[in-house]
């Protein structure tokens, strides 16, 4: 959202949503950058010489990357775009979709899942069925979400 500040009524629209294109690459950077191993954040022979660990930070990180991405707050906007704006809209659905894509891109490239990347996939499992208790649309997304085609198949597993 695009928020303009006018005074006293004066102008045009205060809120106006980002583009679809934009919201799409700021999800992708968020995944790029952020729900993979961000070893740029915590390098580890910075981080040994002033006597850190990074193995709950990188992960506590990670895990309030996602609870922002996927907050009621942020998804509700998401719907009353797609309700304004229809097909141009960025839907929830579809970032939820590319999200799912980014944490589970191992099920498609067949490479081997980290500790990381375990706790990045538990904290969207989790985001998504702490969403099941809600009485908002966030819960019909999330319910939807949790029976896409990637966990009923991995169900079997």
């Amino acid at each position: 959202m695009i928020e303009t500040d006018y005074h006293a009524g004066r102008g045009g629209e205060v809120y106006v949503p980002v583009n679809k294109a934009y919201q799409r690459s700021a999800v992708k950077w968020m995944c790029d950058n952020l729900l993979e191993t961000p070893s740029w954040l915590a390098a580890r022979a910075i981080m040994l010489r002033i006597g850190k660990s990074t193995d709950g930070m990188v992960p506590g990180m990670q895990s309030f990357a996602m609870s922002l991405m996927l907050n009621d707050a942020r998804m509700t906007r998401m719907l009353q775009n797609e309700a304004v704006n229809g097909e141009t809209a960025y839907t929830a659905g579809q970032m939820l979709r590319d999200v799912r894509t980014c944490v589970f891109r191992e099920l498609s490239t067949g490479s081997a899942v980290t500790l990381n990347r375990r706790s990045v996939q538990r904290n969207y499992i989790n985001a998504l069925t702490n969403k099941i208790g809600s009485s908002s649309e966030n819960r019909v997304h999330a319910l939807a979400e949790l029976k896409s085609d990637l966990f009923v198949i991995n169900e079997a597993i």
